[in-house]
């Protein structure tokens, strides 16, 4: 049986949040619409990001899905494109890379 991926919470949260200059807190749960893999409330001051534990399952899984709610804050656009998909790969690599770092 293979171990369970031990997610480092407080790493990503710190990385999240210089990541936009923004306290960031990420919640997880089962109750979201099915469709959605996260969500996100982007404010001022802060963003709340909420993670689908019906889809959002491992290490990868969560940094793919934080990066994605990151760069619509960073976007500061609800809609998906090619400015989009440009700024969340840029942060996922990023995001990626700090958060493997030991």
């Amino acid at each position: 049986m293979a171990m369970a991926q031990r997610i480092k919470w407080r790493r990503l949260k710190r990385l999240a949040e210089a990541a936009i200059s923004r306290t960031v807190a990420i919640h997880c749960s089962t109750e979201i619409p099915i469709e959605l893999r996260a969500a996100a409330d982007i404010y001022a001051e802060h963003m709340d990001i909420v993670l689908n534990l019906q889809h959002v399952k491992s290490e990868e899984d969560v940094i793919r899905a934080v990066a994605h709610e990151l760069a619509h804050a960073i976007e500061n656009s609800e809609r998906h494109g090619e400015a989009f998909d440009r700024a969340w790969a840029k942060l996922y690599d990023k995001l990626r890379e700090d958060y493997l770092k030991d």
